[in-house]
Formats: C-alpha cells, sequence, structure tokens
C-alpha cells in the first residue's frame, strides 16, 4: 500500500552484516585504512596495535581463503564482495543478537534495504529466517523478505557478484560437502573455507556454509530482493557532489514515503555506518547521543593522523549487533537525533554520570569492548 505522504524524520536501524572472510583472521579498522597500507614502515607500525587479529587455528586457516580460491569460478567473491564466514556461523555466535534487534523491530513497520554484497544480502536471507521463528515477528520476517538493494549503500566501489559466481559458490560448497562427509578433506573444500584439513571441523563448517547458501539462494529465487525505483530515480536527482550518506538519506526518504512507514532497516558495514553518522552532523550531536551512536577511543597513543592527534577509534556494534539513529529533514538538508525510546535501547546506554570525560570515559570504553557490545572493527 502507498500512502506517499512525506515523513519529516526516518528512523534508521543499522545491522552489521554477519562476520565476513574479510575477518577472517585480521579485522581492519576502516580507520586506519590509510595508515595500514601506507608505504612508509614507520607509519605501518604506528596503527598496527590498532588492529584486531584472531589467532585461533580454525580463524587463521580460514584467513587463507583468498588464496585458496583466487583461481575458482567464483573468484570474484575473494576482492571486496566477499561471502560470510563459516566458523561464526556454525557457531552461531550471531544468533543471539539478531534475536533481540528482530524482537524490537518486531514492534515496528519497517522496510529493508541492503547493498548489492554478497555478506550483506545473505546476513538478510539469515534475519529472515530467524525472524520466522520468533513469536510475533510475522511482519517482521516479511519485511526482511521483500529487501531493497541500493547502490547508494555500497561503501566503495567494488566488484561484484553474479547469481552465477553465487551458484558455483554453492555448488562447490555442497560437493565439498559431500566429500567431507566421506571422510575427504581436499582443493575443493580449500576453495570454500580456506586451509581446513581437519575432517570433522571441514564437515562441520561446510553444513554451515551450505545452509546459508541455499537459504540465500532461495530467498533470491523468490524475489527476495527487489530495486524501489522511485527511490533511485529520487537519489540521481540530487546535485552533483552530495555526500554519499546524503544521496542515502534522499533514497530512504523516497522509500519511506512510499511505503508509508518511517523506519528503514539497513543491512551494511561498520563504514558505513561511520560515514552516515560523520556525514550528516554527528559533530554536531551532543556528547552523549553521540557517545551512544558512534563512540570513539584511542586505544594507541602512538597511532597518530596526519595532523599528529591519536587517531580516534569508533566503537562498532559486533557482527549482526545493530545502532539506531534518526535522521530528520531541516532546511538546508538533514540532522540527526535519538528519537525513539525503544530503537535507541539497540544501541550502548550512555556513559555513567562522572564518566563523561577523562579516564574514567575511557574505562567505560573499554568496558564496551571487554563485554562485547562494541568491537573496534
Amino acid at each position: 500500500m502507498q500512502m506517499n505522504i512525506a515523513p519529516e524524520y526516518v528512523d534508521v536501524v543499522f545491522i552489521r552484516h554477519a562476520e565476513c572472510m574479510h575477518t577472517a583472521a585480521v579485522g581492519m579498522p576502516s580507520a586506519i585504512m590509510v595508515q595500514f597500507t601506507s608505504t612508509d614502515e614507520a607509519v605501518r607500525a604506528s596503527v598496527e596495535p590498532l588492529v584486531t587479529r584472531f589467532d585461533t587455528p580454525v580463524r587463521v586457516q580460514q584467513g587463507q581463503w583468498k588464496a585458496c580460491a583466487k583461481e575458482t569460478p567464483f573468484a570474484v567473491l575473494t576482492q571486496a564482495d566477499t561471502p560470510l564466514l563459516p566458523s561464526e556461523l556454525a557457531d552461531e555466535a550471531h544468533l543471539p543478537r539478531l534475536r533481540a534487534t528482530l524482537t524490537t523491530l518486531a514492534q515496528h513497520t519497517f522496510i529493508c534495504a541492503a547493498p548489492p554484497l554478497l555478506r550483506m544480502k545473505a546476513s538478510v536471507a539469515i534475519a529472515t529466517a530467524v525472524a520466522q521463528q520468533l513469536e510475533g515477528a510475522s511482519a517482521a520476517a516479511a519485511s526482511l523478505g521483500k529487501c531493497n538493494v541500493t547502490a547508494t549503500l555500497l561503501p566503495r566501489p567494488s566488484p561484484l557478484h553474479t547469481r552465477e559466481d553465487v551458484a558455483a559458490l554453492t555448488a562447490a560448497a555442497q560437493a565439498a560437502l559431500a566429500a567431507a562427509e566421506m571422510g575427504e578433506v581436499g582443493a575443493l573444500a580449500r576453495s570454500v573455507l580456506g586451509a581446513v584439513e581437519d575432517v570433522a571441523i571441514a564437515t562441520r563448517l561446510l553444513r554451515a556454509c551450505v545452509a546459508y547458501l541455499e537459504s540465500y539462494s532461495q530467498l533470491d529465487s523468490d524475489g527476495g530482493f527487489v530495486n524501489d525505483e522511485v527511490a533511485d530515480a529520487a537519489v540521481a536527482a540530487v546535485p552533483e557532489g552530495t555526500s554519499a550518506s546524503a544521496k542515502f538519506a534522499t533514497w530512504a526518504f523516497a522509500a519511506a514515503t512510499r511505503r508509508g512507514c518511517r523506519t528503514v532497516v539497513v543491512f551494511g558495514g561498520t563504514g558505513w555506518w561511520a560515514s552516515l553518522i560523520n556525514q550528516l552532523g554527528g559533530a554536531a550531536l551532543p556528547a552523549a547521543i553521540r557517545d551512544r551512536v558512534l563512540p570513539e577511543i584511542a586505544i594507541s597513543q602512538d597511532a597518530k593522523d596526519a595532523n599528529g592527534e591519536p587517531i580516534q577509534l569508533p566503537l562498532m556494534p559486533p557482527a549482526a549487533g545493530a545502532r539506531y539513529v534518526r535522521i530528520e529533514r531541516t532546511a538546508d538538508g538533514f540532522a540527526l537525533a535519538l528519537s525513539d525510546a525503544s530503537l535507541a535501547a539497540l544501541n550502548p546506554s550512555a556513559p555513567p554520570s562522572g564518566a563523561e570525560s577523562g579516564a574514567q570515559r575511557d574505562a567505560w570504553l573499554r568496558g564496551l569492548l571487554a563485554t562485547g557490545e562494541a568491537c573496534s572493527y
């Protein structure tokens, strides 16, 4: 049903995609990407303490996946458009966070959106399946099951997967699983998992891989990924030089107007969320609100930016975790707020009284990391 009543605000719930092969062994914060890839060894060394490294054997083995898959028919997936991380899916680490978020969203009418990247769209498929199993979340499952795919959510231009790429990966995973269940783990399994050699572990991971790929392909074949041509046209009409986040806001307002709702659930990456907050006026937010939508911490005093100041790392929700912000339409663009109490509960709580600055605030931020409420990549 199309209401065509332009809202004065849009509530955005950001759900971070499930862990992907990009972060199998290394979690790289986008805030340090320029320094980490510098040709200056001293600059690279300065930000090394800010990199999250996963040293468990299975994570390290999966960290070799890109090399193992570079000659496959689905090699495009070894670039920027990576698939999900089988070990995290097998451990179901994402499910408690998704259930909590979807329980909150079940009380709201919303539309779903994602960029045309496999890890985001596969996360939508997983979330749809979770919502279908939650009591009272049938409307949420229906909304997730018609996900709007929009390029305004792409963090940067990149080669994208095709259905043929996903079909090839799925076929490889299915064949590798059949072989593993017969006790054989070879090149085909490595092309899907990386350098995982243990038969029992490989079998477990391949089952998780096949399950999510088949779920994704089913949603895709059922028409679960759609395009809002009217909203896309609204973005195409914005002036040249408009920021990526303002383009998304334009898309969100147009899409919400057509659907008669005020909430957009976005499956995306952490770099996109940081850009949205920073480009739409996050610096002007009161500190107590900014600390709830995009808290920042200087984890290492040795890591400096171009001005010689400590690099502030935004603390992000963990994989499949969520954050919320309201985008308000203003006379000269957009502004941010934190207005819906039920959705704001998805964010970290405000710092306790007396911990708004200095060592106490630093301790609060490190507490978010220690409890898993936030992560640094």
